[in-house]
């Protein structure tokens, strides 16, 4: 059987986790900086943790982010996320994702993994209120890496120590909704596979170089499922 790799962002691409993070995050920062609406304008989508901190010291003059504030800030949203993330009324697991990741598991459940902004918990978090984390073996994450590129290069390395071999770029998926995780994958060496679930339209994937372009999870296991890519 030839080994294929499915690497999969979370934010827009698996889950809605409907603002929740943001929430997590915006308490954090009233509690150590005293700021309200600190993300007023700002675009969440795309961006690692590390890097939405670092932007909101930039935004608001308060110079570079040192290492101990940034770990305390980002602790303190983790403990925040984890008291929010349960009674998120808009949380969601997105159409056909569930199915699919069931399915690609089934088959072989050392290929699937995770390349998100998220830190480490806060992935685990968002999944695990989708009875979806149980299914991933690997990921990069941005408490591995602040940079977006270097944590999906460690995700597809980790890819192949799952499955015991180094796969080929032509079956290696990295599946996300943002232009940035097109340029990741195309850095890392994959296959990108774009879904507009998030807010970014199919042009605008396509345009960061994306071939593979689906209004929905559903419809990307249709592709997979019909090319007999990942049959037995």
């Amino acid at each position: 059987m030839k080994r294929h790799l499915f690497i999969f962002d979370i934010d827009g691409t698996l889950v809605l986790s409907g603002g929740v993070g943001r929430d997590a995050l915006e308490r954090a920062v009233l509690k150590h900086y005293g700021l309200t609406d600190p993300f007023d304008g700002y675009h969440f989508h795309g961006k690692t943790d590390p890097q939405i901190v670092s932007d909101m010291h930039e935004r608001h003059g308060l110079g570079p982010v040192d290492a101990a504030q940034m770990r305390v800030v980002l602790d303190d949203y983790l403990v925040e996320l984890a008291a929010l993330i349960g009674e998120a009324p808009r949380y969601r697991v997105l159409s056909g994702v569930r199915e699919w990741v069931e399915e690609l598991a089934a088959r072989d459940p050392r290929s699937l993994g995770l390349a998100t902004g998220n830190l480490l918990r806060g992935a685990e978090l968002k999944l695990v209120r989708g009875d979806l984390w149980r299914y991933f073996r690997f990921g990069g994450f941005s408490s591995d890496h602040p940079d977006r590129q270097a944590l999906t290069r460690l995700a597809v390395a980790r890819g192949y120590e799952s499955v015991g071999e180094r796969v080929p770029p032509e079956r290696t998926f990295v599946i996300g909704d943002t232009p940035e995780d097109v340029r990741c994958a195309l850095g890392a060496e994959a296959t990108p596979v774009g879904v507009t679930t998030g807010r970014h339209s199919a042009d605008e994937l396509r345009a960061a170089g994306c071939e593979l372009v689906f209004d929905s999870m559903r419809a990307v296991a249709a592709h997979f499922n019909g090319s007999g890519l990942v049959r037995r």
